[in-house]
């Protein structure tokens, strides 16, 4: 379940909760959870963890690797169910840095969607650059699904607080699916 941490209390059950997680992914091999969310673009999920497990000063690396190697899971089961269906569309997980809490699981009807969040981008409220010189799986330890592409971009976004930094990383299979 999704839960937003409102003190800095540390999270009971945890092993609990990393099963609960490993069993979500699990379901995407065969009937996939009602999504979180549905628009033109496609259906989303939202990371089904409490906020504390991933963020803040609580947070462990090693929790944080499990979630995410997860949510990677999700997508592959995800992306092996489609191949059987002879689906068009594109299964997609979206990592946010250091914000993990923000990540996604994305399932896009085309890759006309699937553009706007790989290609860089500068408007007044900020830019988007593409990272080249590094990849997340690496740093954090990681294992992507076999053959998906990694795809990182830093995010500059300007608001009346300020500039927010952060990562976005984008693994998706190959397109030719």
């Amino acid at each position: 379940m999704r839960e937003l941490a409102i003190s800095n209390k540390r999270v009971r059950g945890l092993k609990r909760r990393l099963r609960a997680l490993a069993a979500w992914a699990d379901r995407f091999a065969q009937h996939p959870p009602a999504p979180d969310g549905v628009d033109d673009a496609g259906y989303y999920w939202r990371l089904p963890v409490n906020s504390a497990m991933v963020e803040g000063p609580r947070a462990r690396f090693v929790i944080q690797r499990t979630v995410l190697q997860e949510v990677l899971r999700a997508s592959a089961l995800l992306q092996r169910k489609l191949k059987g269906e002879a689906s068009a569309l594109i299964p997609v997980c979206c990592i946010t840095w250091p914000t993990l809490f923000d990540c996604e699981l994305l399932l896009l009807r085309g890759e006309e969607y699937l553009q706007p969040l790989v290609t860089e981008s500068s408007t007044d409220l900020g830019r988007t650059m593409r990272i080249t010189e590094r990849r997340l799986s690496r740093e954090l330890g990681f294992v992507s699904p076999t053959d998906w592409n990694e795809i990182g971009l830093r995010d500059e976004l300007q608001d009346e607080d300020g500039v927010l930094l952060r990562e976005r990383w984008v693994y998706l299979p190959p397109l030719s699916m």
